[in-house]
């Protein structure tokens, strides 16, 4: 237990000094897959509470239409893809960040969102409709910190410079896009093929039995 909590300790010196901390991910190991767990699953409380807890008067979502499924694959999916795309395409541009350096760097970097959103939500039954600039201020603060991290992340387990950082990234969204649109294309495949079956299978009943 001891040592997850300095695990643990040294994300959040990630977020404040993320040069040294990337680098040390990269070059010396540091870092937890299990407190990178950790904090995805702190993500899916935070959204969770966001989405049910947060103040009427700024909270835009149907609490009754909650779905667990659903808000888990809002948190994991983009984290996936992200560490996907990015360790596929950073392979042909010769990044030299390893899967574990990449989903580790990934995730401590949006441990701002937890941060500042998490606190938010009791903050928001204090608030005014008219202190709602307040709210957005902090909301957008969360991400910009995070992408901030995600860009530091990303030069600093790579060894890229910033221009081709940029790169990168803007690649690594459209591969992030195309990998959507490829597994969107599978189960569209795969549901046209189970319609073709079925209908071959009633024309066959129709015929023959």
């Amino acid at each position: 237990m001891k040592q997850f909590w300095q695990e643990l300790k040294y994300a959040f010196y990630v977020i404040v000094h993320p040069f040294d901390g990337f680098w040390c991910i990269k070059r010396e190991g540091k870092g937890s897959i299990r407190v990178a767990n950790f904090i995805v699953f702190m993500l899916l409380i935070t959204s969770v509470l966001s989405k049910q807890c947060t103040s009427f008067a700024f909270n835009l979502t149907d609490k009754d239409a909650l779905n667990i499924f659903k808000e888990c694959l809002l948190v994991i999916l983009p984290i996936a893809l992200w560490c996907v795309a990015g360790w596929s395409i950073t392979t042909l541009m010769d990044g030299e960040g390893k899967p574990r350096d990449i989903y580790i760097s990934c995730v401590y970097s949006t441990l701002p969102l937890i941060l500042l959103n998490l606190p938010l939500v009791p903050i928001t039954h204090m608030l005014s409709l008219d202190e709602g600039s307040l709210y957005a201020l902090v909301q957008g603060a969360a991400i910009l910190w995070t992408a901030f991290l995600l860009f530091i992340a990303t030069m600093t387990v790579h060894q890229y410079t910033i221009g081709k950082t940029i790169l990168m990234i803007l690649l690594m969204i459209l591969g992030m896009a195309l990998i959507i649109f490829l597994v969107l294309l599978f189960f569209v495949l795969i549901q046209q093929l189970i319609n073709f079956i079925y209908v071959m299978y009633k024309e066959f009943s129709l015929r023959f039995m």
